[in-house]
C-alpha cells in the first residue's frame, strides 16, 4: 500500500493528479489508497480517461556549456514566462559546473543536461512550436550550442502493468 496526502487540489503522490476524486479520499487528510494498478485504467472508464489525459511529457536537452560562456540571463527572463504559460517546469538545470556521473554510452565532453516536465505532450509541443518560443530560442543556442534536444512521453507504470499483466514488472 502507498500513502498519499490529499490536499485542496486533490490527491498528491505517485500516479495521482490534482483535481481527481479518489474512491476513498477526503480533502486535507492523509489516506491509504489501493495500488494504482488495481484501479480501473481502461480509457472507457472515467478514471482511465483522466489518467490518459494527464500523462506528463519531458523535454530533454543537452548543450555545450564551456567554462566562461556568455550569460543565459536574457534567455531565462524570456523563457520562464513561456514555461509558466504552457505548464512547463524546470527539473534539472544544466550549468558549466554541473556534475554528471556518466555510466554508459557516448557523452560528448563539455555537454550539460537540462530537463523540463510538461503536463502533456500537447502542452510541450505547443510551447516548443509557439512563435513566442521560436523567437527567443536563439538566446540559448547562440550562447550554448545544442548537443541534442528531444521530447518523450512519461511512463505510466500502472497503465503499462494493466496492458502487460503477465510481465515480471507486475509483482505483489
Amino acid at each position: 500500500m502507498f500513502n498519499y496526502k490529499v490536499g485542496p487540489e486533490g490527491p498528491v503522490g505517485r500516479g495521482l493528479h490534482p483535481g481527481v476524486d479518489v474512491p476513498d479520499g477526503g480533502s486535507g487528510r492523509a489516506v491509504r489508497h489501493r495500488r494504482m494498478r488495481e484501479m480501473p485504467r481502461s480509457p472507457t472508464t472515467e478514471w482511465g480517461r483522466i489518467m490518459a489525459a494527464k500523462k506528463p511529457a519531458y523535454l530533454v536537452a543537452s548543450s555545450f556549456m564551456p567554462e566562461g560562456h556568455a550569460s543565459l540571463d536574457a534567455y531565462g527572463r524570456a523563457v520562464h514566462p513561456l514555461l509558466d504559460k504552457y505548464g512547463g517546469e524546470l527539473l534539472v538545470a544544466g550549468s558549466s559546473g554541473q556534475f554528471i556521473d556518466h555510466y554508459e554510452g557516448d557523452w560528448n565532453e563539455g555537454a550539460r543536461f537540462t530537463l523540463f516536465r510538461f503536463p502533456t505532450m500537447e502542452a510541450l509541443h505547443a510551447f516548443w512550436h509557439s512563435p513566442d518560443y521560436q523567437s527567443v530560442k536563439h538566446l540559448r543556442t547562440d550562447v550554448t550550442p545544442p548537443n541534442f534536444t528531444f521530447a518523450v512521453e512519461g511512463f505510466d507504470a500502472a497503465e503499462w502493468a494493466d496492458q502487460n499483466p503477465g510481465h515480471a514488472y507486475n509483482r505483489e
